[in-house]
């Protein structure tokens, strides 16, 4: 596992609740949590995230950047999360389509059908 670069000035210390904080001093010497791990240790993703919120070398470019793909990342993850639901509604929407005559619709299609053609043979 990654561990944090010594000049960050960043201690793990482990939360109430078990999940591990990456914690810092302010200018004032107050303590804050600069992150809370998803994980049981410190990840490259958390160190990813740390650093481009790094107020030593923050670049707004790169850390709107980020953002931007981090957004872009959830929604392509969200869209292909629903791919399951929507096939599962296009197969019964296929499957109502292909049995018309099992339908309302399709008995009354027939029926009609049936009428035109007998008033076409009446004249």
């Amino acid at each position: 596992m990654p561990s944090l670069p010594e000049s960050w000035g960043l201690k793990e210390k482990r939360a109430a609740d078990g999940k591990l904080q990456i914690v810092g001093k302010n200018a004032l010497g107050e303590e804050y949590v600069a992150r809370t791990c998803e994980d049981s240790g410190v990840t490259e993703r958390d160190l990813q995230i740390l650093d481009v919120g790094n107020p030593q070398k923050r670049d707004a470019d790169e850390f709107i950047g980020f953002y931007r793909d981090e957004r872009d990342r959830a929604r392509k993850n969200w869209e292909h999360s629903m791919d399951e639901e929507y096939l599962a509604c296009a197969e019964q929407v296929v499957h109502a389509g292909l049995h018309l005559k099992e339908s309302r619709v399709g008995c009354y299609h027939g029926r009609a059908r049936q009428k035109f053609d007998d008033w076409i043979r009446s004249l």
